[in-house]
Order: C-alpha cells, then structure tokens, then sequence
C-alpha cells in the first residue's frame, strides 16, 4: 500500500539520522528489512538505474582516522585509494558520496554490451599538508550491467525483482581541484607530479613492492600530467585506469524514484537518495 511503503521510506531515513548514517546499526537494518520487503513488483530496467544520487549511509571504509570537527570522516590519500593516489599520508575529509549512473559509458574504454556508466564522485577537503583547507573531488570510475542483472533477465534489460543481482566493475579515476578558479599554487605543490614522485621514493621497500605487485594484477596504470579539460574544468591532476579490473556485484534490495538500497558483494549495505533532477536517463 502507498501509505506504507511511504512510512517505511521516513522510516528508514530517520533510523539513519539518529545512527549518524552508519549501515551497521540495528535500527537500520530493521528498517531496511521492513522496506525491502515493500519492494513492488514488476522488473527492473536499466533505466531506473540511471540518474545522479547521493549516499545516505556514511562511508565504512576500513583504516579511518575518526572524524573532523564538522562530523565528517576522515581518510589518508593512500587508504581512500587504495593506495593508488600520492601523498598516502595526506589527510582528506570527506564531504559526501554522490553516485552518478549512465551517460558516460561511451567514454569507458572497454564498455560491453549493456554496460552502463557507474561513478562515484566524493568531494572532500584537504585537512593537512601545503594544500590544507582547498577543496577537492575523488572520482571512481565503473561499469554496470543492469541489462544481464540476475536470471531472467529479457531483451529490454528487465530483470525480476526476485534476483536483482547486477555485475559492477571499477576501471579508474582520480584527483581534480574542486575550488572556485584557477587551479592555485598550493594545490599543485601538494598533489602533482614533484610530489607524487617524492612520495614514492620515500615509501619503504615492503611498500614499493605491495605496489608494484598490485600494478601487475590489475594492470593499474597512473598519470600526474594534469593540465585542464576542453570545457575548462580541471581536469584530473592524479588519474589511473585499471586495465584488469575485479569483478563485483551489488543487490538491489529496494529500487524506487527516490530510493536505491543494495547489497554489495563484500556485504556494505549502502542507501541513496536520487538528487533533484536526477531521474531518467543522464
């Protein structure tokens, strides 16, 4: 029932505000439970999919160095990324997760047939070094595939509700400035390639050689050329692409015009909200 289904929605969101976001409270797997079991029937499109939303549930990534005087988490360069970004040691805070979907597949090297685009965008703040108080953005680049999600699943990308399993992969990304005007001084200091290479020659041995070894599986590839777009936007001062990139999925618990729950494989439970405007396709 409408009024239902619309209480569970208030429900849920308020279980997340009084847990500070966090996915692992009771109250919010309770909530989450109450709502996916609401979820209407019918399938799902790769259109639903698609739009810009923002995340909910705080970020739960593991190595975090508490929170800042404002709530917000905080993170090295090197844990946020996997150690892919230089300086590692640089502390950023982060200022949300917005999760774009659709409408840059065409420029993903290596896009299948039915992938979609699936980014994430995290603005945060730099909380030490040259750079401190300039405002950044972290991006993660993805693929999904809503179209082969699940069995079932039919020529138009629908899929039953019943298995709304759909395969994700993570092919690259990156650091830009995200301040107003000119890419300044500071932030190229602490962020490009004179730093970049400076941090690498100081890391340890053990280090050096987990990084490599990750470069060679995945067949990360990075580059601090920097520079700026043709729209004139900065483009991205640290970028890499991941050539052999891991294979995931996510669940979709419970998929609406305002709401997308899901799973992932590793067990996050992540919910976000569609940002105005954000429906349909991108």
């Amino acid at each position: 029932a409408p009024d239902e289904l619309g209480e569970a929605k208030t429900a849920l969101r308020a279980a997340l505000a009084a847990a500070g976001g966090s996915p692992v409270d009771a109250d919010v797997k309770a909530a989450v439970e109450r709502l996916s079991a609401l979820a209407p029937p019918g399938a799902l499109r790769a259109a639903a999919l698609r739009g810009n939303w923002r995340t909910v549930t705080r970020p739960e990534f593991p190595g975090g160095r508490g929170f800042d005087g404002e709530g917000r988490p905080l993170y090295t360069l090197g844990r946020a990324t996997f150690g892919v970004l230089a300086p590692e040691a640089t502390l950023v805070a982060f200022e949300g997760v917005e999760n774009p979907v659709g409408g840059q597949e065409m420029h993903r090297d290596g896009a299948g047939e039915g992938e979609i685009s699936y980014d994430f965008r995290v603005p945060l703040l730099v909380a030490d070094g040259p750079a401190a108080g300039l405002r950044g953005e972290l991006w993660t680049y993805g693929l999904c595939a809503p179209a082969s999600a699940g069995a079932g699943a039919d020529a138009s990308g629908s899929v039953s509700l019943a298995a709304p399993r759909v395969p994700v992969r993570f092919v690259g990304g990156g650091l830009r400035y995200a301040g107003d005007g000119a890419v300044p001084v500071a932030w190229e200091d602490a962020f490009g390639a004179s730093a970049v290479a400076r941090d690498r020659a100081e890391r340890s041995l053990l280090a050096r050689v987990s990084s490599w070894a990750a470069k060679l599986m995945f067949g990360i590839e990075t580059n601090s050329a920097g520079g700026a777009s043709e729209s004139g936007t900065p483009a991205l001062l640290q970028s890499y692409a991941m050539r052999r990139a891991p294979q995931g999925y996510f669940d979709v618990l419970f998929l609406d015009d305002e709401i997308r729950v899901t799973r992932g494989n590793r067990g996050s439970l992540v919910v976000v909200e569609r940002l105005a405007g954000g429906s349909g396709a991108v």
